[in-house]
């Protein structure tokens, strides 16, 4: 056999492994760490979570396209005294076989405080993820009031 033919000898590709587990739970501290954000009304803390490319429609169905629109929209939501927070509860996160992609379903609640009393606005969610460098970072999210 000459040097060529052993230099163009077929390279064999193995699947990549995920650990689902471990990549759920990522997912699930990143969640957290927003849903902190959040609460501490952390403009900048939370759009570190987001694509550049975000799409985010909202639940009133108005959409949101860019980091810098929907941190605007948060900065909105910090400067009304009478806003509390959102909390994103994830219910199930599935992750795509290779690794690179999870969807995450839950529930997420809207709290104010207007004339001594909780206003409270709920419904579902659907997130779209996606890794970049290692780390899990929204793409897309959807609302539904109910």
């Amino acid at each position: 056999m000459s040097k060529i033919s052993k230099s163009i000898a077929p390279v064999i590709q193995l699947p990549r492994v995920v650990n689902m587990q471990r990549e759920e739970t990522a997912i699930r501290e990143q969640r957290r760490l927003f849903n902190e954000a959040i609460a501490t009304h952390d403009a900048r803390a939370i759009s570190a979570t987001w694509l550049p490319d975000i799409q985010v429609s909202a639940s009133d169905g108005r959409p949101m396209v860019g980091r810098e629109a929907v941190q605007k929209a948060f900065e909105g939501f910090f400067a009304d005294p009478s806003f509390i927070a959102f909390v994103r509860t994830p219910n199930q996160v599935q992750i795509s076989d290779d690794g690179t992609s999870a969807a995450e379903h839950g529930e997420w609640v809207g709290r104010w405080q207007r004339a001594g009393e909780i206003s409270i606005r709920r419904g579902v969610y659907l997130g779209s993820w996606r890794k970049q460098a290692g780390r899990w970072l929204i793409q897309a999210e959807l609302f539904v009031p109910l």
